[in-house]
């Protein structure tokens, strides 16, 4: 009996809907035919919707009216005199995690508030919420609500530690996720307690194993025409970064344990670490007997305390220092051009002034600009992958709160006078 399955071409044209001309896709991104029902806050969920919004995806922002979004009054403590000051209206956490957004300020506990989100929910492509699971239920919104409107919804729900579970009602965050991850236990010097990263890299890290997950859906409908849940966890997420350290563990049972000075990474050595320089610091990578030719100690590598790994490991504080004095005697610039002769890996350790004064940094476009209309000129880190045909990058400031509520609401056929009287009544604002 012949099949009766459309062809995989067709089934995919269909699936596109209004696809985009290739010139409008190249001015608007890979999927500017996607749009994004957003429900996220913080920073994870906010990540996921960013990289889709990042790509060209029209992703609408539903926020609470009394305050919006959680961060976007978030002071965060740079030094331990200065905060961040907010950049216009909002924080720098807001700002740098929502480009690319469209405002709308909805109170999803008002009755009324369903029939808007299940009309915007009918003509979506996905869902993104990081609610603690079962939120989104209560209030109506759960995928088997929005799949009932909409059966190729794709729904993506980011939480603490999984959607179910011991832990599905434990409260979540990028630090906790680090902890019991297993990144800090490895993490720092050992002389020293764990030590958690520089940035929220579980969030980050979760955001971004999200979005991919949201790609994969998007694919796997254009073959099937079906929807689904996605959903990924900080940590997970922090589980799956350390590929290497944890398949050390699962197959032999060694836990791994963290270095010395400068080292910060499992046990570490002398030649995988950071030194302090006439200057500032540079990091080094290769082995110890070109490492001390480099520094002017040919014979050093034979020196009885340190002429074995483990004795390099075990007396890791003395050879690092040993070294070190050695190292403060030169400029970082001189000492990274040095190693680098000898066929070496060697670079600066740098600060975000340097990092962002670096000439490849620059020529990467990694600072993009976008004008906000009460900040001014808002200056936000660029974006890491680069596609030669359908670029991604910053089309839409990241919006004021409810900036964006009428246009999105006249876009979904409600009037003048229908949005006035939601105002009203205070299911949007």
């Amino acid at each position: 009996m012949a099949s009766k399955r459309k062809p995989a071409r067709s089934r995919k044209r269909a699936d596109l809907k209004s696809a985009p001309t290739k010139d409008r896709a190249v001015h608007r991104g890979p999927l500017s035919h996607i749009k994004v029902l957003d429900f996220t806050f913080l920073q994870m969920g906010s990540i996921v919707s960013m990289w889709l919004g990042d790509l060209g995806a029209d992703v609408i922002k539903i926020e609470r009216p009394d305050g919006g979004d959680l961060v976007r009054k978030q002071i965060l403590a740079v030094t331990g005199e200065q905060s961040a000051p907010l950049l216009g209206p909002d924080s720098a956490t807001y700002m740098s995690l929502n480009r690319n957004k469209r405002s709308v300020a909805m109170d999803l506990k008002h009755p009324k508030a369903k029939e808007i989100i299940f009309r915007i929910a009918k003509t979506a492509d996905a869902v993104t919420s990081n609610f603690r699971p079962g939120v989104m239920d209560s209030m109506g919104f759960g995928y088997e609500a929005l799949k009932a409107v909409n059966p190729r919804i794709i729904y993506y729900t980011g939480s603490g530690y999984g959607q179910d579970g011991p832990y599905v009602n434990k409260k979540g965050q990028d630090l906790l996720a680090q902890a019991m991850g297993g990144l800090m236990s490895i993490t720092g010097d050992r002389n020293g307690p764990p030590a958690a990263a520089g940035c929220y890299i579980a969030d980050h890290v979760g955001g971004v194993y999200g979005c991919l997950g949201v790609l994969a859906a998007l694919i796997a409908r254009g073959e099937t025409g079906r929807g689904q849940r996605v959903a990924s966890s900080l940590l997970d997420a922090v589980i799956a970064m350390q590929p290497v350290e944890t398949a050390v563990y699962l197959n032999t049972g060694l836990d791994w344990q963290r270095g010395g000075p400068g080292t910060g990474h499992g046990p570490g050595s002398a030649t995988y670490a950071a030194y302090k320089t006439k200057d500032g610091h540079i990091v080094i990578v290769g082995g110890l007997s070109q490492f001390c030719k480099v520094l002017g100690l040919p014979d050093f590598g034979k020196d009885p305390r340190f002429d074995t790994p483990q004795k390099q490991w075990q007396r890791q504080e003395e050879l690092h220092s040993v070294l070190e004095a050695k190292f403060v005697t030169r400029l970082s610039a001189e000492w990274v051009k040095a190693f680098e002769e000898a066929d070496m890996w060697a670079g600066p350790v740098n600060t975000f002034r340097q990092v962002f004064d670096d000439p490849q940094v620059r020529h990467n476009k990694m600072i993009l600009e976008t004008q906000h209309p009460v900040a001014g000129k808002v200056r936000l880190a660029g974006v890491p992958v680069k596609l030669s045909e359908t670029p991604a990058g910053i089309r839409r400031h990241p919006p004021m709160l409810g900036e964006h509520t009428s246009e999105v609401l006249r876009e979904y056929g409600y009037s003048t006078a229908q949005i006035k009287q939601l105002r009203a009544q205070k299911v949007v604002a």
